[in-house]
């Protein structure tokens, strides 16, 4: 009975211990800098797209517009390349039916090499006037709409748009450590 009684105590005692070390182990994890999911990031398009040019699949380059700033340090440096893909492409039609492109950004690295995923899709189309002098030329001459053409979507190289974090990016450091891989913006004292 002695002998049961101290086989569990052992068990108890070894649980406890790994409970323990478990704790400290969540405990180091959540010090780690994390840039959150949804964080938005402004980028600037390097690469021109047209609707009538672009295929899907095509890879995209753009930059950030301004630097993404986590706990005071500059974690991608405004002018940062990253990479993005075409999704979705169309070219305009008759009948005043405007081109369509779609994209998507994929990733950007930090200065640590961490690659940090990113989402966003936009999709545009020709304008509503185009649309709307569709509408028109059929009612009033018939046959005759069929040729008048839309516009195909054009972003040039400059353009800018928002981006967002896809998840949650753990940078692996802690706050002590980001001034050994970032510039560390100081506080004004004033």
């Amino acid at each position: 009975m002695l002998r049961v009684i101290q086989m569990n105590n052992l068990k108890f005692t070894s649980l406890i211990i790994l409970v323990l070390l478990l704790i400290n182990n969540l405990t180091l994890a959540s010090e780690n800098v994390v840039i959150p999911a949804g964080t938005e990031l402004v980028g600037e398009l390097v690469t021109p797209l047209n609707s009538k040019a672009s295929k899907v699949g095509d890879p995209i380059v753009f930059k950030l517009a301004k630097n993404l700033v986590i706990d005071n340090a500059i974690i991608v440096q405004k002018g940062t390349s990253g990479r993005a893909v075409v999704t979705h492409a169309e070219k305009a039609t008759y009948f005043g039916q405007g081109g369509q492109i779609g994209f998507e950004p994929e990733a950007i690295e930090t200065a640590n090499g961490v690659s940090i995923p990113l989402t966003f899709e936009t999709r545009c189309r020709g304008s509503a006037v185009n649309d709307a002098n569709m509408v028109v030329a059929t009612i009033g001459v018939g046959i005759f709409a069929a040729f008048f053409h839309g516009k195909n979507q054009t972003f040039p190289a400059g353009t800018k748009f928002n981006f967002f974090v896809a998840d949650d990016v753990d940078l692996g450091i802690n706050k002590d450590e980001l001034g050994k891989y970032f510039y560390v913006i100081k506080a004004d004292r004033n």
